[in-house]
């Protein structure tokens, strides 16, 4: 089985965790990919360094933000991801450090797929577009960055305007994010069963601005009204952040792929995703 180690170096100092992971694989014959560069405590184990063109699962090392981080490029692969948590939530991740072992369910193929929609933004401006699709597996924000000062956006979906919010931002939520800064700005918890698609404006400055759920289908847009001083900023998934202009436009729809999780059969899961959720967070 070809699998492909991503380890967060700040998460796994050292490499000590994914060091037990190779080898444990090396033991059961398997000898998985690694980044050129990453060192490992034990000389003795086997890795191989080039990069795998569709491995057959990628085993990711961290929290829910290497997670996040490794969608992207799994997703376009169509590869799926299984997470060992290393931080402090872990709400993505399969295993804990301790659980290696139940890897052998992995090898031994007894596991099932969870998929979860993502999203992709692109901005336009003057109808035009001016950056590539890019994909959210959490969520798409608009946001005045650092600066302290309130912003104005639109909202639109399938081309008609909806509302316009005063806000210090606006978020798009898959129900992925949807227990990340979507929760913490004041939007509902969406059970990851669901394909939609929730927006949610931050601090809003009305006393009527509520959260918006819109099915999965809804193709949505906000354009920056802004236009006074300071800039606004598009964010997708923390990760990639671009500068917008005043009357860009985010237009951001279901994506075409998707993110798999692999689930452990052996793990025998019997609670449902609210049960889960609430003894991660009392955990945390």
């Amino acid at each position: 089985m070809e699998l492909l180690l991503i380890p967060n170096p700040e998460k796994d100092k050292g490499l000590a965790v994914t060091g037990e992971v190779v080898r444990y694989l090396n033991g059961r014959g398997e000898t998985p990919y690694l980044a050129p560069g990453l060192g490992l405590p034990d000389a003795a184990l086997n890795v191989r360094r080039e990069k795998p063109d569709a491995p057959d699962a990628v085993i990711v090392l961290g929290g829910d933000g290497s997670i996040i981080r490794a969608a992207h490029y799994a997703a376009k692969k169509g590869v799926p991801i299984l997470g060992i948590n290393l931080g402090r939530l872990g709400y993505l991740c399969e295993l804990e450090k301790d659980e290696i072992p139940l890897l052998s369910s992995l090898l031994n193929g007894n596991y099932t797929l969870e998929k979860r929609m993502m999203l992709t933004a692109r901005v336009f401006r003057n109808g035009e577009p001016v950056s590539e699709p890019m994909l959210a597996l959490n969520d798409v924000i608009l946001s005045r960055g650092v600066e302290p000062v309130l912003a104005d956006f639109s909202l639109s979906e399938n081309g008609e305007r909806l509302t316009v919010y005063r806000a210090d931002g606006l978020i798009f939520s898959t129900p992925t994010g949807s227990t990340a800064y979507s929760m913490s700005a004041g939007g509902p918890v969406i059970d990851d069963g669901l394909d939609v698609i929730a927006v949610v404006p931050v601090c809003p400055h009305t006393l009527y601005s509520r959260p918006l759920i819109f099915s999965a289908s809804a193709v949505l847009s906000s354009e920056n009204l802004c236009r006074g001083q300071g800039k606004m900023y598009l964010s997708v998934d923390g990760e990639k952040t671009i500068p917008l202009e005043s009357g860009d436009t985010v237009r951001v729809e279901r994506a075409a792929t998707e993110t798999a999780l692999i689930r452990l059969n052996e793990k025998n899961k019997t609670h449902g995703f609210f049960a889960a959720l609430n003894r991660k967070l009392k955990d945390f």
